[in-house]
C-alpha cells in the first residue's frame, strides 16, 4: 500500500482504538476480486474482512454444495494474508436466500424495478457459463441433516483459515411459522444455536436477523425478543440503523438497538451498498455515523459497493472516521482519499464530479415517483440532472487523462454512460408529455413516439446494467386519462 493511501486513512490523526471491530464486507464481488484487499485494509486501519454470501453460489444460492477447488484456494490465500496482518476473515453463509431468489416484492429493502428472479438467476448463470445453476432448497428447520451440511461448511472454512462465520437470515419473506416451531424466532434459534454448539473452537459466530433494522425489530417484537432471550451472549448481531439504509446512525439509536437485541450490535453500515440499485454508481461518499457511536456498539462493518475501485474510496473515508470519530472532517477525508487513489492533480476534478453526482435520483423508486409526481416531478428531476450532466461532461475527458487508477475511472465512466441513457429516457417522457398535453404518467400500453423507439433500439444494443434505469423509465407513458 502506498504512503498516500495510509495517510488518507489516518488523515484525522488518531488511532482506531474506539471501535471493537472495524470491518468491510464485499458486495457481489467475485472471489478473485477480494485478492489484495487484506493489505489495503491493514493500511486503512481495518481488522475484519467479510466475504459476502454472493462470494460464490455455494455460499448462498447453492448452499448445500461444497466450495469448488478454485474458491477454496482463494479463501485459503485470503485467510493467510489476513492472519499475517491481524485481520479476521469472516465467511457469510445464507441457507435461505435460494428459496427467495431475491424477489424484490419479498425483501425488506426497495429494489430496482428491473431486479427480480430472472435477473438474479441470470447473474449467476453468467458467472458459471456452461453450467445449469439450480438453487438449493432453503434449509429445513429442525432437520439434523440440513444442519450437518451447514456445520460441514463451517468446518471447511475453519480448516482454510477463516476466523468467523456470519449466518445470514436477511432479505427473505419470513412467511408463516415453520412447521414444528412456535414462531420464526424459535426456528432461527434452533438454527443459530445448533450451529454455534457444533462450530470448531475459535470460530466466532455472527447473526444477521430477518428484521435487522430498528423499525422492523420494533414491528416484530416477538421475533426480536425471542432472539434477544435465546441467543448466547457471545453471538453478535448485525444492525443497520433505524431503517435498512440509515444515513444518520447515532449512539442513541445504537442504545435502542442494544435494548431490543439484548446486546450491543455490530453496525452494518449500508450507505454504499448498491445491490438493490442494480449496481448503480453511488456518489459521493456518505457522511459516516455520529462521533459518539463506537462505545455503544460491538463494532462497525462497511457493507461496500459492487464496484471494487469505488469501494476503496468508501473504505478510506470510513477508515478515517474510525481512526478519529471526534476529529473527523468529511470533506478533508474525501479529498484525502481521492488524492490517495487518483493523484493530487485529478483529485480536485473528481471532487467536482462527485458533487455533480448529487443530482442523480434514486433509481429504485424513480418510476413510482414519476407516476406519483407526474410532470412536476419530472421537470424537477431534469432541472437538476441536465446541468449536472453538463458539469460531468466538462470534467470527463480531463479525468480520463489524469486519473491514474484506471479501474476507478472505468467504473465512474460506466456510471456516466448509464446516467446519460437515463437522462435520454426522461427526455423522451418530457417530449411525449408535451406533445400529448398531458401532466401525468402511467404504465405504457403501446410503442409510443419515434424518439422512444429510437432510444429502445439503443438500449437493446447497450449492456443490461447500462440500460436498466432507462428501460425502467420507458415502462411509463403519458396518461390519456389525465391531460390537457
Amino acid at each position: 500500500m502506498s504512503h498516500d493511501v495510509r495517510n488518507a486513512a489516518s488523515a484525522s490523526g488518531a488511532g482506531a482504538a474506539g471501535c471493537p471491530l472495524r470491518g468491510l464486507k464485499g458486495l457481489w464481488w467475485e472471489p478473485e476480486q477480494y485478492i489484495g484487499w487484506p493489505a489495503f485494509l491493514q493500511g486503512a486501519g481495518y481488522d475484519f474482512l467479510m466475504l459476502c454470501y454472493t462470494f460464490c453460489p455455494e455460499t448462498g444460492l447453492t448452499w448445500r454444495q461444497p466450495l469448488r477447488p478454485a474458491e477454496r484456494e482463494i479463501v485459503r490465500e485470503l485467510a493467510a494474508d489476513c492472519a499475517a496482518r491481524g485481520i479476521t476473515l469472516c465467511l457469510a453463509l445464507h441457507p435461505l436466500i435460494a428459496g427467495q431468489a431475491w424477489a424484490p416484492e419479498g425483501a425488506a429493502v426497495r429494489f430496482h424495478p428491473t431486479s427480480g428472479r430472472s435477473w438474479f438467476v441470470g447473474y449467476w448463470q453468467a458467472r458459471r457459463p456452461g453450467e445449469s445453476i439450480q438453487p438449493s432448497p432453503p434449509i429445513c428447520y429442525g432437520s439434523a441433516d440440513d444442519l450437518a451440511i451447514l456445520v460441514r461448511a463451517c468446518q471447511e472454512a475453519k480448516a482454510l483459515g477463516v476466523g468467523a462465520i456470519a449466518l445470514c437470515l436477511d432479505d427473505v419473506d419470513p412467511g408463516s411459522a415453520p412447521d414444528g416451531f412456535s414462531d420464526l424466532a424459535a426456528a432461527h434459534l434452533w438454527l443459530a444455536n445448533g450451529l454455534r454448539e457444533q462450530l470448531p473452537d475459535g470460530l466466532k459466530l455472527y447473526v444477521v436477523p430477518t428484521y435487522y433494522w430498528t423499525a422492523g425489530a420494533r414491528e416484530h417484537t416477538a421475533y426480536t425478543a425471542g432472539l434477544a432471550a435465546g441467543l448466547p451472549a457471545d453471538v453478535d448481531v448485525f444492525w443497520t440503523g433505524t431503517v435498512v439504509r440509515d444515513h444518520d446512525i447515532t449512539a442513541e439509536k445504537a442504545r435502542e438497538a442494544a435494548s431490543l437485541f439484548g446486546r450491543k450490535t455490530v453496525v452494518w453500515l449500508n450507505y454504499a451498498s448498491n445491490d438493490s440499485f442494480r449496481f448503480a454508481v453511488q456518489l459521493p461518499p456518505d457522511r459516516p455515523p455520529a462521533a459518539d457511536l463506537a462505545s455503544e456498539t460491538a463494532g462497525l462493518l462497511l457493507n461496500s459497493t459492487r464496484q471494487t475501485g469505488l469501494a476503496r474510496l468508501d473504505a478510506l473515508v470510513i477508515g478515517a472516521y474510525l481512526a478519529d470519530p471526534a476529529g473527523y472532517h468529511h470533506e478533508t477525508a474525501v479529498r484525502a482519499a481521492l488524492v490517495a487513489l487518483a493523484g493530487q492533480r485529478a483529485a480536485s476534478l473528481l471532487w467536482d464530479l462527485l458533487e455533480a453526482w448529487r443530482a442523480v435520483p434514486d433509481v429504485r423508486t424513480l418510476t413510482a415517483d414519476l407516476q406519483a409526481g407526474g410532470k412536476v416531478f419530472l421537470d424537477g428531476v431534469l432541472g437538476r440532472l441536465r446541468p449536472a450532466l453538463v458539469a460531468i461532461a466538462n470534467l470527463e475527458s480531463t479525468c480520463d487523462a489524469q486519473v491514474a487508477d484506471r479501474q476507478l475511472w472505468s467504473e465512474i465512466a460506466a456510471g456516466i454512460t448509464r446516467l446519460r441513457l437515463l437522462a435520454d429516457a426522461l427526455g423522451v417522457l418530457e417530449s411525449e408529455l408535451s406533445a400529448a398535453g398531458a401532466t401525468s404518467l402511467s404504465p405504457s400500453a403501446g410503442p409510443g413516439s419515434p424518439a422512444r423507439a429510437a432510444l429502445a433500439s439503443r438500449l437493446a444494443a447497450a449492456s443490461p446494467e447500462a440500460a436498466c434505469d432507462a428501460d425502467a423509465v420507458l415502462t411509463l407513458a403519458p396518461s390519456r386519462a389525465v391531460g390537457g
